[in-house]
């Protein structure tokens, strides 16, 4: 076990010491009884509790696949071999899962914006809808034999009970495509309700 001071750790491991200082904080470092800074532990504590979003090369130039994959300092190797393979899948199924997120969160944006557009509208929406326009058409049939009954009784003439019949049922038909009066229809229910 290897001891030094916060200031020699800072400088062995290339961080500014606010950054030790930041670490001891988070409570990222391991101490000896003296108060010596404990490098094996503290340097396996660091690299396990590492955000793995933050890790890898930041400088002008590395490629987003060296991210993560950044040489370690001369005094964490010995760190970094102990996570080993470990830390890496831990740190590809995290990308893998941050980038699932963003295609979903953009998924979600395209919907919401083609909504927005007019371009796509809510499924439930849609069957509200076709219910309401089924639930029109079958009360306007339903209405047709108590409306004609009488008519239809006393007329000899089949043409004439034809003609009668058609046009209670276009007219019914006609009522089912009037789609915006049914719409101001359920928000005049909707706001009694």
């Amino acid at each position: 076990m290897s001891e030094m001071t916060q200031k020699q750790y800072a400088l062995a491991r290339g961080v500014s010491e606010s950054y030790v200082s930041k670490l001891k904080r988070q409570g990222r470092m391991v101490f000896t009884a003296s108060g010596m800074v404990n490098v094996e532990a503290t340097d396996r504590l660091v690299a396990n509790t590492a955000d793995p979003a933050r890790g890898g090369d930041r400088t002008a130039g590395a490629s987003p696949a060296d991210a993560g994959a950044a040489e370690p300092q001369a005094g964490a190797a010995s760190a970094s071999r102990a996570s080993g393979k470990a830390g890496l899948e831990q740190d590809a199924g995290y990308r893998t899962a941050a980038t699932r997120e963003r295609l979903a969160k953009a998924r979600i944006a395209e919907l919401e914006l083609a909504e927005l557009a007019g371009a796509l509208v809510r499924r439930d929406d849609v069957e509200r809808l076709v219910f309401a326009l089924a639930r029109m058409a079958m009360d306007k049939m339903l209405a047709i034999p108590e409306r004609l009954g009488g008519q239809l009784a006393v007329e000899t003439d089949v043409a004439q009970c034809e003609k009668l019949l058609e046009g209670e049922l276009r007219a019914a038909c006609e009522a089912m495509t009037r789609v915006d009066q049914l719409l101001a229809l359920e928000d005049e229910q909707a706001d009694a309700a």
